[in-house]
């Protein structure tokens, strides 16, 4: 997978690296009529939210890399194989759910309270790809996940209140979630936890109310 990534890198480098290859690269587009308004762009290949945008930018421009072996007879390296475009579409399939994760729970002109926990929910199912080509990646991820959100003590548990206070889902939507994520005894201990916090909520604007 990560070769594939890398020969799609340099395909989109070498037609980024000069006015005349650009050109060229244009012409392919025209030859195979492609008519996309995005472009092709380089990466940060250390960040993998880059990468993606890279990927899926570039796949749709895969008949024009295929082509300009004809007009460009410096792009000695030749295009990416049919297999490493296959691949870049499996990826671009996987690291789109965590682009598009983060890009609706990073919003600051709306509420994203509510929606953190479908958001994790969503992730956890997918880093446990089975597809031996991500599965790599996927364990990767899941280690962080688990840093960040494996010990429930750790977690902002007001997370879990905005789910319950939402009128479409209750304490028993919210158990039923967790189970997929830990193991029985977990669940039961963060339920009540997540019950006691509630309680305490309503009992400090109960008394706010009276005011206490």
């Amino acid at each position: 997978m990560s070769d594939s990534v890398v020969k799609i890198r340099n395909a989109v480098r070498y037609v980024r690296s000069s006015p005349a290859r650009f050109k060229k690269f244009k012409t392919c587009m025209e030859d195979e009529k492609i008519s996309c308004k995005s472009m092709v762009c380089l990466d940060v290949h250390t960040r993998w939210n880059s990468t993606y945008v890279m990927l899926e930018a570039a796949e749709k421009f895969e008949k024009a890399f295929d082509r300009l072996e004809d007009h460009d007879s410096q792009y000695v390296k030749g295009p990416p194989s049919k297999e490493d475009w296959d691949n870049a579409r499996n990826l671009v399939k996987f690291l789109g759910v965590f682009y598009e994760v983060t890009l609706r729970i990073s919003g600051s002109l709306f509420v994203t309270s509510n929606q953190y926990f479908h958001e994790l929910c969503l992730i956890k199912n997918v880093i446990t790809e089975k597809d031996p080509l991500l599965s790599r990646m996927a364990k990767g991820m899941e280690r962080k996940f688990n840093k960040y959100w494996g010990d429930f003590e750790k977690i902002n548990s007001l997370l879990f209140v905005a789910i319950v206070l939402d009128p479409r889902y209750k304490l028993k939507f919210t158990k039923y979630c967790l189970s997929h994520f830990y193991e029985k005894e977990i669940v039961d201990e963060m339920v009540r936890f997540v019950d006691q916090t509630l309680r305490r909520l309503y009992d400090e604007y109960r008394l706010s109310s009276l005011g206490f």
